[in-house]
């Protein structure tokens, strides 16, 4: 609180009503200052503002994800839109070749013919074929693994080839495409 501060007599001035009404200012203002300042009022939280809020950035961030989800569903849905899309992907030979070498890869990955190759000359060795006979049979795994990744690699060449005519796309009997 602040102190109340005297100030000078100039009752030469003043008049006795005037003199009176300054001491009641007087006296009202450390009356005033005396009493504590009234508590803040807290302003309430209108949850229709703060759930407009929520909802406004949420639709801001689901219309690039419902816009992405209309082109692919238009997109990938309609068969002929489908093929017209892939087609000229498919039928280039960068991407041609590509794919027979991810296949190729795929596939020598999922079945080691030279570990296949050995357990069988192994068993065949268990069976009763002549030492000599094994060991130069072991020798030819090598090869045939070799051999096998070729032909892998010579199929899946000659099914990747695509050209533009077999990729037309021919409406099953009795059954629409969609839009």
């Amino acid at each position: 609180m602040t102190e109340v501060v005297d100030l000078p007599d100039v009752s030469g001035a003043m008049t006795a009503d005037e003199r009176d009404e300054l001491e009641r200012l007087r006296a009202e203002v450390v009356a005033l200052r005396a009493v504590p300042p009234p508590p803040r009022v807290r302003r309430r939280v209108r949850w229709a503002s703060v759930g407009s809020a929520v909802l406004l950035v949420l639709g801001l961030l689901l219309v690039p994800v419902s816009v992405l989800a209309v082109w692919t569903n238009n997109q990938v849905s309609n068969t002929e839109r489908f093929v017209a899309t892939v087609s000229p992907v498919a039928a280039d030979p960068a991407v041609q070749a590509a794919l027979a070498n991810r296949i190729t890869a795929e596939v020598m990955a999922r079945v080691d013919v030279q570990q296949i190759a050995g357990e069988a000359v192994d068993a065949l060795a268990a069976q009763g074929l002549p030492p000599r006979l094994a060991d130069r049979l072991r020798d030819l795994t090598g090869p045939l693994a070799g051999g096998t990744r070729g032909f892998v690699q010579e199929r899946s060449t000659s099914s990747s080839r695509v050209r533009g005519s077999s990729l037309r796309y021919s409406k099953p009997p009795g059954r629409r495409t969609s839009r």
